[in-house]
């Protein structure tokens, strides 16, 4: 190939009809692992319902504000929730469904783009290798893949950009000098980086960990000059932070009361040896053998060693606060974590691969050693994954049924969604709130659970006040929260004592009168009256609400 001519359009060349084939058919096996996982793409994880509350706001007009708090400032990243709302504008289902469903198309393209990823010339077989020890491997993608949510999803951009800067590394190694071509090249790139902030800021800090950390390798080996290096990273930097200047402006800015969200470690790193896949150990050490050849003289996957840096970067604070006792500020640790077994996944792919070559190549012909290595290297693979077999049936256990979750809750669906405007506050325990209130009718809530209430927001003072709505006996003092939290609604189900005697007061006061029974009588809402934020502008139901007195028609407890 000539000096600064290049013809291909993807890494390492590959050509269309002869890699679609393979590429079509990852991601068909992706499609049939997903929709096994969530029983045909009606599955969603508990965390999906923060961005169901927010698809369902932007399908009634209110963009960009907090989706579950009234009056509190948007602060996640709306990427998905957008995609999500638009397709539900346009089919007409449900937001929750639309969700549940992206799962079947979405997800796969995580382990399809990290097929592509892998391809190398003649490196087919990394990249068949890598998917199955990415899948069974790692009990995070395991369990996670084919799980709706941002921080999941945001791989699929995540990967994309890795993708566009090995396309860079390309021109570069191969002598490219066309100014235009690189900055092009680097400009593609940081709109990827771009577009993953705006998907999830944590994916996007991961690779552009990776993306940087490659770069440094690249100059310090001398692969590439330092002015074409310099020029295609500098272009990738400058349209990364200009596409995505408004959302890193805007959380850098917004206050801080609530630093849960952040702070939250998952329950599975409290074992360091699941932070190196402590399921499958032989994974392990294939990536270290991996890793010592891809330093030594694997310049096109350098963005491997970079990626598993950041990863380690990440976790560290988490561990080191654990081990030595040492208060370090830290970002969801876990997210950081499963961005380090794809890594290592990938890794000992390369490790395999090298090994069985190596010993092939170096001890001489064996009858049919034409089909001997990939026998024996499969048989390795199985044996280095076969630990990890007996978690598959766990494989969507931070999954739940969506049709399950609506089908018991129908009945208060309807009648919020039909009563009430999406700038009406309901208050109820917490956990109800989440995942009832806000994530099936995007009604803002009195309060949520601390992990999912917006940092700018003083959860603990809300939970408070909403455990004082929820147990005064003083009429007054509940009227005095009720304004405090803006509720317009309270709802009661009676699954407690506590519940009961809720129930009974509300029943009683003059402020409150109930304007909603479940047919079993197991669910109420009341109406607070006399509220004087709604009454004097808050946003309000537009259809009348039934005037029934609960007195005169009291619900049938059974």
């Amino acid at each position: 190939m000539a000096k600064g001519r290049l013809s291909g359009l993807t890494v390492d060349s590959l050509r269309l009809p002869k890699s679609l084939g393979p590429i079509l058919l990852v991601y068909l096996l992706a499609v049939l692992w997903t929709a096994g996982v969530t029983n045909g793409g009606h599955s969603l994880p508990y965390d999906a319902f923060r961005d169901t509350a927010w698809s369902q706001n932007m399908l009634e007009g209110e963009i960009w504000a907090d989706p579950s708090i009234l009056g509190a400032p948007w602060w996640y990243a709306p990427a998905g929730p957008a995609l999500m709302a638009s397709i539900a504008a346009f089919s007409g289902q449900e937001t929750p469904y639309v969700h549940a469903q992206s799962s079947l198309w979405l997800n796969p393209l995580i382990l399809t783009i990290f097929f592509i990823l892998m391809w190398r010339k003649k490196e087919h077989t990394n990249a068949s290798s890598a998917l199955p020890i990415l899948l069974f491997g790692s009990l995070w993608w395991m369990t996670h893949l084919a799980a709706a949510m941002p921080s999941i999803q945001g791989e699929v951009p995540a990967l994309l950009t890795l993708l566009s800067w090995s396309w860079c590394v390309e021109a570069l190694l191969a002598g490219e000098d066309r100014l235009r071509t690189i900055l092009l090249r680097g400009a593609v790139t940081g709109l990827g980086l771009a577009l993953t902030a705006w998907w999830h800021p944590v994916c996007a800090l991961v690779a552009a960990g990776a993306v940087g950390f490659h770069a440094l390798s690249l100059g310090l080996s001398r692969c590439a000059q330092w002015q074409r290096l310099g020029l295609m990273l500098g272009s990738t930097a400058i349209s990364a932070i200009v596409f995505s200047a408004p959302l890193l402006v805007h959380i850098l800015t917004m206050a801080r009361q609530n630093p849960v969200p952040f702070d939250y470690v998952a329950p599975e790193m409290s074992d360091p040896t699941f932070a190196i896949g402590g399921s499958t150990p032989a994974v392990g050490l294939l990536a270290l053998v991996g890793l010592i050849l891809i330093l030594k003289d694997r310049p096109r996957l350098g963005w491997l060693p970079g990626l598993l840096a950041v990863a380690i970067i990440g976790q560290a604070p988490a561990y080191l606060s654990w081990w030595e006792r040492l208060d370090l500020p830290y970002l969801v640790p876990h997210e950081f974590q499963w961005h380090g077994q794809l890594a290592i996944a990938a890794l000992a792919a390369t490790g395999l691969v090298n090994i069985i070559r190596f010993v092939f190549g170096h001890f001489g012909k064996f009858p049919g050693s034409r089909f001997l290595p990939p026998v024996v290297g499969g048989f390795l693979l199985i044996g280095s994954l076969a630990p990890a077999f007996s978690y598959l049936p766990f494989a969507g256990a931070y999954l739940a049924d969506v049709n399950e979750i609506i089908a018991i809750r129908q009945e208060i669906v309807d009648w919020i969604k039909n009563s009430t405007r999406i700038g009406d506050v309901i208050a109820c325990p917490a956990p109800q709130a989440y995942m009832l209130v806000a994530g099936l009718t995007g009604r803002k809530c009195a309060a949520l659970p601390a992990g999912h209430t917006n940092p700018s927001v003083n959860a603990s003072r809300r939970l408070t006040l909403l455990s004082t709505l929820q147990t005064t006996p003083d009429e007054e003092i509940f009227r005095q929260t009720a304004q405090s939290l803006k509720v317009d609604f309270v709802l009661v189900t009676l699954n407690s004592e506590e519940a009961v005697d809720f129930h009974r007061r509300m029943k009683e006061w003059r402020w409150t009168r109930q304007v909603f029974s479940s047919r079993r009588g197991r669910t109420s809402i009341f109406e607070v009256q006399g509220n004087g934020a709604r009454n004097a502008g808050a946003i309000r139901s537009s259809r009348s609400v039934p005037p029934i007195e609960p007195r005169d028609a009291p619900p049938s407890l059974r």
